[in-house]
């Protein structure tokens, strides 16, 4: 379940305008500064923000299908990313004793753990037909879905984890975009060069 955000979902409610922005992007569009207090920091989030008024993006509330879309795939997000490493985790010791070690323990361990393993593909397996249930229900979901789903290697929970980080992809429209926001793009760190 997704956390409550109270002040934007006033904000919403009130047919306001409002600019969200990540408190990152603001120090680094600052650079460094010396000195903290929240009267200053308040003066220097204003000041950033008439500085980039160019670039304002009003904040959009997301449609109810993929507020509902989005609980669920931020729920199905951890297990879909921890399975493979539970997975790995069980199977690990495994193969290191059929190499290493004894084969005849590794057979009984990997007897025991089968169970789990068992377990950790339905679970992946239940997330998934819960995704499909939600996204067949709203048909500009399943538009999208169906595009996202057409690559090679995109999961059903990747899709909609996809879907959700970009709001329905309004408010991340670009490749290079979503590549740094999901931080798969390269940058540079360098100093004294």
């Amino acid at each position: 379940m997704t956390q409550p955000h109270p002040v934007p979902d006033t904000l919403q409610q009130e047919e306001a305008s409002t600019w969200l922005e990540q408190a990152s992007q603001i120090q680094r569009s600052l650079g460094a500064q010396r000195g903290k207090s929240d009267p200053l920091d308040a003066r220097r989030i204003v000041l950033d923000a008439y500085k980039n008024r160019q670039e304002v993006r009003l904040w959009g509330a997301t449609s109810v299908a993929q507020k509902r879309e989005g609980r669920t795939t931020q729920g199905a997000a951890y297990p879909q990313r921890k399975i493979p490493n539970t997975l790995s985790r069980l199977r690990k010791p495994i193969k290191e004793l059929q190499s290493y070690g004894n084969p005849r323990i590794a057979k009984r361990i990997e007897t025991f753990c089968q169970v789990a393993i068992e377990g950790e593909w339905e679970a992946l397996a239940a997330i998934e037909a819960k995704l499909d249930e939600l996204i067949r229900e709203d048909a500009q979901l399943n538009r999208l879905y169906q595009l996202i789903t057409s690559v090679d290697g995109v999961s059903k929970c990747i899709a909609a984890r996809v879907i959700v980080d970009t709001n329905e992809f309004k408010n991340i429209k670009e490749g290079k975009a979503y590549a740094c926001y999901s931080g798969a793009a390269p940058f540079e760190h360098s100093a004294g060069e």
